[in-house]
């Protein structure tokens, strides 16, 4: 039985199969080869921007808040467990509103003992006043009573001393009399020394007894004062900018129960990154934007301490403040550390860092895009100094096309 062979495939099938091979591995060519490779993004989805040219401010951007150039710090005058909180961090106070209310019944009675000893130490000044007097008039009265004893000695005296003359009496009675006057005159000294004595002693002790009296009143008005403090007030008006107590909280001697702000005199206090803090000076002008308004002001200390990679920077700011200002406000705010007269400069191309250079691409007047190295020098804000790489009014992609930038891929814009 014969076979039948199928025919051989002819020439112009053969062509065919080849054709296809060389079409295919033409295609994974221009797929993989990444010099003719071209992306195509639509001009919504990117930023353009045009470089310009004139004068510039550098400035450093920070953030930061406002705060209040004056503060008032109120803490516990004594041990005490809070009873009611009336305000919270935030709240406007005016002098003598009431913020917390404090517990400590030991206060009570720390107040009725001091009574009780000023008391005490009143009447025991009255008790020494009246036996001082007695003492006084024993003593005043034993003058007197000398005083009369030599008076009546001198006149005998003197009586006797004519009589002595002409010896009807004898000189031995005369000399008594006179022994007698002198003697007088010598306990009268002595008891006028005595009382001037007591005097000094007297006065003495009611001075010790007063001063007593005295720290016994200020005993009294600091136990008030304690037992007063334990209705926190504001003595200031202002804004409660941080009050930490929790009700039922327990506070020692010491422990800070509200701190009060000025609303008027408020301070900017912003944080620097370390990396720029050099470049700021006292005295630097800053803009500072308070909610949608600027307003400006001026560097006046910097923080010698370095927390969290940046630096505390104070910038006072003047006395007329948008209404929307008050302390622990969020700010922003750009701080001017040079002027340039003429600068070439664009808006800050995404995650441009000063002092770099980079590949970007560059807008055609056709359309089309070109990829570029850009030298790229200190920063002003939202816009960036151009050193090398690029002309006025030239249009440039400033959004993030690294990654196409590394494999060289040209870039359409449709």
């Amino acid at each position: 039985m014969d076979v039948i062979k199928p025919p051989e495939p002819t020439k112009r099938w053969r062509r065919w199969m080849w054709g296809l091979v060389a079409c295919a591995f033409g295609v994974s060519v221009w797929l993989a080869g990444p010099s003719d490779q071209i992306t195509r993004l639509g001009r919504h989805e990117v930023l353009i921007a045009t470089v310009e040219n004139g004068p510039l401010l550098i400035g450093v951007d920070s953030f930061g808040v406002l705060r209040s150039a004056e503060q008032h710090l109120i803490t516990a005058d004594s041990d005490a467990v809070v009873k009611q909180i009336h305000l919270k961090a935030g709240a406007s106070v005016s002098v003598g509103e009431v913020i917390a209310t404090l517990d400590n019944p030991d206060l009570s009675l720390a107040v009725a003992q001091a009574q009780q000893a000023l008391q005490s130490s009143e009447m025991a000044l009255q008790q020494l006043t009246l036996n001082q007097q007695r003492e006084f008039l024993s003593e005043q009265t034993a003058l007197d009573k000398l005083t009369g004893d030599l008076a009546t000695a001198q006149l005998r005296q003197q009586a006797e001393q004519g009589l002595a003359e002409k010896g009807i009496i004898s000189h031995l009675a005369f000399a008594q009399t006179q022994s007698r006057v002198a003697n007088l005159v010598r306990q009268m000294q002595s008891a006028r020394q005595r009382l001037e004595q007591l005097k000094k002693l007297h006065a003495s002790a009611q001075q010790l007894a007063s001063q007593r009296i005295v720290i016994r009143r200020q005993e009294l008005a600091r136990s008030r004062a304690r037992l007063a403090a334990l209705t926190i007030t504001a003595p200031v008006a202002g804004i409660l900018e941080r009050m930490p107590l929790a009700v039922g909280q327990r506070l020692t001697v010491g422990d800070e129960t509200a701190l009060i702000g000025s609303q008027t005199q408020l301070l900017a206090e912003l944080r620097v990154p370390q990396s720029q803090v050099q470049k700021v000076l006292p005295g630097q002008t800053v803009s500072v934007r308070i909610r949608e308004q600027q307003v400006t002001g001026t560097v006046g200390r910097i923080d010698p301490v370095v927390a969290e990679n940046s630096v505390k920077v104070e910038v006072a700011l003047p006395q007329t403040l948008p209404k929307a200002a008050r302390p622990m406000l969020s700010i922003d705010a750009s701080i001017t550390v040079a002027e340039l007269d003429q600068a070439l400069y664009i808006r800050r191309p995404a995650n441009v860092r000063e002092q770099q250079t980079v590949q970007l691409y560059r807008l055609r007047e056709d359309g089309t895009t070109e990829l570029k190295t850009v030298q790229f020098g200190a920063l002003a804000g939202r816009y960036v100094v151009i050193e090398q790489g690029a002309e006025k009014n030239q249009r440039w992609i400033i959004s993030d096309l690294s990654n196409l930038a590394q494999q060289g891929v040209q870039v359409a814009l449709n």
